[in-house]
């Protein structure tokens, strides 16, 4: 069973031309989980702008999260040279990505499911 580590609750403010980058360097580093925190737009009412997310960010978010949990499940290491990304994703490409990770996790889950029956089956 996987226990989620105990998360701080921080707010941090960016510049606008370095938002993506600090936002994929902290995924990278795996120590961030992007909330909505519209219920608290009344603590920054008249200093800040609010800065619209795009769907593009919320679907990487999603995938690194996903690839992050495979690799726990798999007990695999991610490797250590990091190859930075040039450019942006295509959205085609995105949707190659998302199914890459369906397919990953359906083929991890029946793993998993086959590890758990000859455990059970061993102790018999």
């Amino acid at each position: 069973m996987l226990v989620p580590d105990r998360m701080a609750r921080v707010r941090i403010q960016v510049h606008s031309a370095y938002t993506d980058s600090v936002l994929h360097e902290l995924a990278e580093a795996g120590c961030i989980e992007i909330i909505d925190v519209k219920q608290s737009v009344e603590d920054f009412e008249g200093r800040l702008k609010p800065l619209e997310a795009s769907d593009k960010l919320f679907r990487i978010s999603s995938l690194a999260s996903r690839a992050s949990v495979l690799l726990e499940n798999l007990r695999a290491q991610p490797p250590q040279r990091r190859v930075p990304v040039e450019g942006s994703l295509s959205d085609e490409r995105l949707g190659e990505m998302e199914k890459t990770i369906v397919l990953l996790e359906q083929q991890t889950a029946k793993l998993q499911a086959r590890l758990l029956e000859l455990e059970r089956s061993e102790q018999r």
